[in-house]
């Protein structure tokens, strides 16, 4: 019997960007830190239902400000970012486990209220 509707045809929901500065992207169901795996480069998706708290911190240059990539102290991994030495502010997310995904956002304050009202949300 041939196919009469929607044949072959995949239909994807298309997910709500909330922010992207090109390194970080919120989106309706989590968080994208592109380059984040090292030494590939690969990204790393956060459900939002994995992070119990969002946390952030003033960098200084031996608190992850002079780190282009990595840990940023003891517990936190950051993505590669050529630009952190220009920011101050690092946002961390707790997902519950001994490393804790840390990125320094182009804009923090509304990446801060963005993560704050999902978590409550999920």
């Amino acid at each position: 019997m041939p196919c009469r509707t929607n044949c072959g045809v995949l239909t994807i929901m298309a997910e709500q960007l909330l922010y992207d500065d090109g390194l970080v992207q919120l989106s309706d169901t989590g968080v994208t830190l592109r380059r984040y795996y090292f030494p590939t480069g690969a990204a790393k998706y956060i459900p939002y239902t994995r992070i119990v708290r969002v946390g952030s911190r003033r960098m200084g240059w031996l608190t992850g400000k002079a780190r282009g990539w990595g840990s940023g102290g003891t517990n936190v991994w950051m993505p590669f970012d050529p630009d952190r030495r220009r920011k101050s502010t690092l946002v961390i997310l707790d997902v519950d486990d001994l490393i804790k995904p840390a990125f320094s956002p182009a804009d923090p304050q509304r990446v801060l209220a963005l993560l704050r009202e999902k978590i409550t949300t999920h």
